[in-house]
């Protein structure tokens, strides 16, 4: 079940408050936290389920992260 606007608002801006950053959205700390995972590692079709987007939806715009965290990643594998 996705979450809805009253499940979260109130969370978003407790935490938002007691943090000082009044400035910031709940979409900026869901990018955040999307981005972070992907630089992680974290399996991009994973961090879709987890924030209810596609993984087309994910790759469209966080292409470049995920390319780049793949070569960063074969920079240690040695071929046989």
């Amino acid at each position: 079940m996705r979450w809805q606007h009253s499940d979260w608002y109130k969370l978003v801006a407790t935490a938002l408050r007691d943090a000082n950053l009044s400035r910031l959205t709940a979409y900026d700390l869901r990018h955040t936290f999307i981005s972070e995972a992907l630089i992680g590692g974290v399996d991009p079709m994973m961090v879709g389920r987890l924030v209810g987007a596609s993984l087309q939806e994910i790759m469209k715009v966080y292409r470049k992260l995920v390319k780049d965290h793949a070569i960063e990643a074969f920079k240690g594998v040695v071929l046989l």
